[in-house]
């Protein structure tokens, strides 16, 4: 028998360059693709690495709180 995933965590980092003004995102949705919550941050000037492990933090960070233990993680790709 197949298991399916009950949440889906869709993290994102992005800058034009490196030190340029940064920007990440999350996405949170069920089985069936439906939204559940998200967010988005500015972040002023960075590193491209800083910021794609600053969105997966978050994410992290949020799966624990909210006790999320059946999860999908999709890393970068456009939030």
């Amino acid at each position: 028998m197949e298991e399916t995933t009950k949440i889906t965590i869709h993290v994102d980092g992005s800058c034009r360059g490196n030190l340029d003004i940064a920007r990440f995102g999350k996405l949170l949705y069920d089985a069936t693709g439906k939204w559940i919550n998200g967010f988005y941050s500015c972040i002023g000037h960075t590193k491209i690495l800083t910021v794609e492990l600053l969105a997966l933090l978050q994410g992290l960070s949020e799966t624990l709180e909210i006790h999320l233990d059946d999860v999908l993680w999709k890393l970068g790709g456009g939030v």
